[in-house]
């Protein structure tokens, strides 16, 4: 590397974590350290930012300057302690070709402080250097946050130029007001919902320029845990037991973020698009039909030029007769006019659909119709029609399973920009969960008229949907499939 790169300059570092504890290298991939060439070809880093893409850093707009009105020049990726050599072997230096604040941006205001910073060239993926996603939820995540940032660990303490990590969690506006000076002048209108606040009795992200990321992490399909970038850090009170930071909420940009990017920032894009590799991986509570056993689970067609097995599924009870929800196939105008095997791409018309007599359009209860198919279909290993599972005792029954839809190929693990791939998939319930449902109170239905079951599980939103019309089943002694 460079010599100007390895004699960096730390002492104006200002982008400070009190309370916090040292990250490794891999741990935060997306991590980027913002940086202001001197005169004397050292590198002062005063500025944290997000990786979101491999061309743009998610950043607070006041880092568009220095004390001296410089704007940064350089960016540092995949390093965690920036005054030792241990990860120049994985770090990438990339100059800046622009800094973009927010149009709306004022340096005299703390509002709109958000930026986006574009590379000169393209970031590489790799075990140390990786993308982040974006939470997009209406509301700040309820849950423990992570921060992280290179600086000083305390308010007066000595500089530490290694990457830090601090969890801290969301402070509601009124709590935020009350122990958040506020100025007139640079705040006229108070806290607003494009900023929140976020702290810990013992820890915090310290008063002074920042622009550094705080998150969540979510569960892929597949089990990747993908980390999702809630706030940058704008500015706070000073760093002791019981500060605050003061964030501006990314969700709130997202129109403008995708105008810049040119593409849009979605969790199923985000996810979808990029190759990060080395990614944490927990185990997954989903699985491929392939991993359960044969397919009972078909899709409903609508529209012969366009096959889409996925936008309502079916259950085969034989092979001339599936069960599916009534809600389904009165869905559009017109009825399903065949179902389609999504393993092997058969067809076969649908003769008859035979809705339950007391179902009402939009109501939850007698939701069920069942379809009579043109011809059997042809026995395959692959394909094997469930049991119902009304005289079979619960105790016998294992492994319950509720059908998924999802965009993604686990065995291709293909995120292909041009391609997309469905997939059915299933989410495995603790069998404890389904055999109480007898117990559950549902007002004005009859009783034992629903099951009702639940899989806690921290998944990216919106990246799987529940597959209506699906099977829930499970498997008996035998391994024999059962639909509930």
């Amino acid at each position: 590397l460079p010599k100007e790169i390895l004699s960096r300059s730390l002492q104006v570092f200002i982008f400070q974590v009190f309370g916090g504890k040292r990250a490794f290298a891999g741990e935060f991939k997306h991590m980027a350290a913002i940086g202001w060439t001197t005169a004397g070809g050292n590198i002062q880093y005063l500025c944290g930012g997000a990786l979101i893409s491999s061309k743009f850093i998610l950043t607070a707009a006041h880092c568009a300057v220095n004390g001296e009105g410089n704007e940064p020049d350089t960016v540092r990726l995949g390093d965690t302690n920036l005054a030792e050599v241990e990860d120049d072997v994985t770090a990438q230096q990339i100059g800046i070709r622009s800094f973009r604040k927010h149009p709306e941006y004022r340096p005299s205001r703390k509002y709109f402080d958000i930026a986006l910073i574009e590379l000169e060239t393209e970031a590489i993926f790799n075990d140390a250097t990786c993308s982040a996603c974006i939470w997009l939820g209406k509301d700040v995540p309820q849950e423990e946050m992570e921060a992280i940032g290179f600086g000083a660990t305390g308010y007066g303490e000595n500089l530490s130029p290694t990457l830090q990590k601090v969890t801290l969690s969301a402070v509601d506006k009124n709590g935020c007001t009350e122990r958040v000076p506020v100025s007139k002048r640079q705040q006229p209108n108070g806290f607003v919902d494009e900023q929140f606040c976020a702290g810990s009795d013992h820890a915090d992200t310290c008063e002074g320029d920042s622009g550094g990321p705080i998150q969540i992490e979510r569960i892929d399909i597949d089990g990747s845990v993908v980390p999702l970038i809630v706030g940058v850090v704008s500015y706070g009170t000073p760093c002791s037991n019981g500060s605050l930071g003061v964030y501006t909420r990314v969700a709130s940009y997202q129109e403008w973020i995708e105008q810049e990017l040119q593409h849009p920032i979605d969790y199923v894009a985000c996810t979808r698009t990029s190759t990060c590799t080395g990614r944490k991986v927990v185990h997954s509570k989903i699985h491929r039909p392939s991993d359960i056993g044969p397919i009972f689970r078909v899709g409903l067609l609508w529209d012969s030029t366009s096959i889409n097995a996925f936008e309502c599924g079916a259950t085969l009870i034989d092979y001339r007769f599936a069960v599916t929800s009534a809600s389904c196939v009165q869905l559009k105008p017109l009825k399903p006019h065949s179902i389609i095997l999504e393993n092997t791409g058969e067809t076969v018309g649908i003769d008859e659909i035979i809705v339950h007599p007391q179902y009402r359009a939009g109501k939850t209860l007698h939701d069920i119709a069942l379809l009579k198919l043109s011809k059997f279909l042809k026995q395959d290993t692959n394909v094997l029609p469930a049991c119902l599972s009304k005289k079979i005792p619960m105790k016998q029954i294992s492994g319950i399973k509720a059908s998924l839809r999802s965009e993604l190929d686990m065995q291709t693990k293909n995120y292909s920009k041009k391609t997309t791939f469905n997939a059915t998939l299933s989410i495995l319930f603790p069998m404890l969960t389904l055999s109480m449902a007898s117990n559950v109170k549902t007002p004005n239905f009859p009783p034992n008229s629903f099951y009702c079951l639940n899989n806690s599980a921290n998944f990216i939103p919106t990246v799987c949907n529940m597959d209506y019309g699906g099977p829930v089943s499970g498997s008996d002694i035998l391994k024999m499939c059962h639909i509930f």
